[in-house]
């Protein structure tokens, strides 16, 4: 039975037996006749002698009745029970002298019933007695670390040699000490009190906790366990306990305490930098979308007066009936040429604004990239020529085709070309090339500009990135958006836009479009 209890279930199907249990039903054995039950008088081991005193079959899992009474009664009370029990058959009978325990885990919970039966007869001087006696000690002295006694004044009168284990401590400076003055409560004040109390009482304690230093001056922690000893007549002699080391329990509690502050506070630090990240998350989305909001505002409402200064500086310069004076016409031609130029930018901003916002729609559908080329090139010719410089185009095949949105395409190529035109020299030539391949058509602008540093061509596709840049110190610079709407447009019909090759023969800017057949032949 006690083997089976040692794999954590018993033959009866009760929880696992506790290992103070299994260590006092081991030593039951070497007791002449002795017995160990649990709380529910279930029986844990029999000595030999107990068995045939107890006329108990091999088989028998419960203590005897006249034994049950006892165990529960010891359960109940807490207390040990004892007298004479006059066991055995007939003339065989024999009195012995009967001890019923309660047997108690370190944290006082009483798990079970120890029963040590002494033949007075045959033992008329007590030896055997003494040796029970003595084994039994050693049994309780096994589930604690040191056991102790007082004399009726509370002053100690025993201490097992452990106590030198634990405390380093030889036993005879702890004799003849009040128990109260060996150790410190380090709980309640109203522990200490029970503790008094329950020694004036001449009550049973358990679970007390008391902090000594050792010989090296360190705390230890002891939970203590006592009860009230009382001689054959019934009077009391003191008290008997044990004394259990808790110390490396308490550190460690101590440490995961520690742990879980240090936890706390980390988690409330983290909480309030999540806050603040949030915080300024928000900050930061509502300062872009207030950005966007006044961008696309501002330029609805400087596109109004643009588009009427343009108009009336075109009526100056073709007033009908007569003919402006040559400096007349010079200023309107001046203002009409600044405030398109306005107008322009202004359509760059609202396009940032829009594509930063998420906003811009676009319609693709299969485009003709030979006829947009062509077109693109044609509206560039003029500021060119101004500039010295040729725009040649290639486009193969002729019937090449894009799924996309031609507005922005057309766009997209006007803004490599103003670019293209503005880095070529005098005299040089900017070519725009269609081609195609698996799945992509591929347009590259060649210009003749110097060679660009890897700094230099990412900075040329960063929104107001470009280096030296100014709108009013360099207007023909503009503000360094023709380069990162483009890209812009190009991702958002599924291409891209970059520097593909830069050297002494100019630069060789690569725009990729979805072909039309990839995208829209469908079964």
């Amino acid at each position: 039975m006690i083997q089976q209890a040692r794999n954590g279930q018993s033959d009866h199907g009760s929880p696992a037996i506790p290992e103070t249990l299994l260590r006092l039903a081991e030593a039951v054995a070497l007791i002449d006749v002795a017995y160990l039950a649990d709380t529910q008088g279930r029986l844990l081991a029999a000595s030999q002698g107990y068995r045939e005193l107890m006329d108990l079959a091999v088989d028998a899992t419960m203590v005897p009745p006249r034994h049950a009474g006892i165990v529960a009664a010891a359960v109940r009370d807490g207390e040990s029970l004892g007298g004479t029990e006059m066991l055995g058959r007939g003339l065989g009978a024999s009195a012995h002298a009967a001890r019923h325990v309660p047997v108690r885990l370190p944290s006082g919970e009483i798990v079970g019933v120890l029963g040590v039966l002494i033949d007075a007869k045959e033992d008329p001087a007590g030896n055997r007695a003494s040796r029970d006696r003595r084994r039994f000690q050693d049994f309780i002295r096994a589930s604690a670390d040191w056991v102790w006694e007082t004399d009726r004044s509370g002053a100690i009168s025993f201490v097992s040699d452990r106590v030198t284990e634990a405390l380093g401590l030889p036993p005879i400076l702890l004799l003849g000490r009040p128990f109260d003055e060996i150790g410190r409560s380090v709980s309640s004040d109203a522990q200490r009190v029970t503790i008094g109390a329950a020694m004036a009482a001449r009550r049973p304690f358990r679970g007390a906790e008391i902090a000594i230093d050792d010989r090296e001056g360190n705390e230890r922690r002891f939970l203590v366990n006592a009860v009230a000893a009382f001689d054959d007549r019934g009077d009391f002699v003191g008290f008997r306990g044990t004394a259990t080391d808790i110390t490396p329990q308490r550190r460690a509690e101590l440490l995961a305490g520690q742990a879980r502050e240090e936890l706390r506070a980390a988690h409330t630090e983290l909480e309030r930098k999540a806050a603040e990240l949030a915080e300024a998350l928000n900050r930061a989305h509502a300062s872009e979308r207030a950005k966007r909001e006044f961008l696309a505002t501002m330029s609805h409402e400087l596109r109004t007066p643009l588009n009427a200064v343009i108009g009336f500086a075109d009526i100056l310069a073709q007033s009908e009936g007569r003919t402006p004076a040559p400096r007349v016409a010079e200023y309107a031609g001046d203002i009409s040429m600044a405030a398109r130029h306005l107008l322009r930018l202004i359509g760059d901003l609202l396009d940032v604004a829009a594509m930063d916002g998420a906003t811009l729609r676009l319609q693709p559908v299969a485009t003709e990239i030979g006829q947009l080329v062509a077109k693109a090139r044609a509206m560039m010719l003029p500021q060119a020529a101004a500039g010295g410089v040729a725009v040649q185009m290639r486009v193969d095949p002729p019937d090449l085709a894009a799924h996309a949105d031609p507005t922005r395409v057309l766009q997209v190529l006007i803004n490599l070309l103003v670019s293209a035109t503005k880095r070529t020299p005098a005299g040089g030539a900017v070519l725009i090339a269609a081609g195609v391949t698996a799945d992509m058509v591929v347009i590259e602008v060649n210009d003749g500009g110097s060679a660009l540093t890897p700094r230099e061509g990412e900075q040329l596709f960063d929104a107001f990135g470009r280096p030296g840049s100014s709108v009013l110190t360099r207007p023909d610079l503009g503000l360094g958006l023709d380069l990162p709407i483009a890209r812009g447009l190009a991702r958002l019909m599924g291409g891209d836009l970059a520097l593909h090759a830069t050297g002494p023969a100019g630069s060789v800017f690569r725009l990729t479009l979805p072909r039309a057949q990839a995208v829209v032949a469908k079964p």
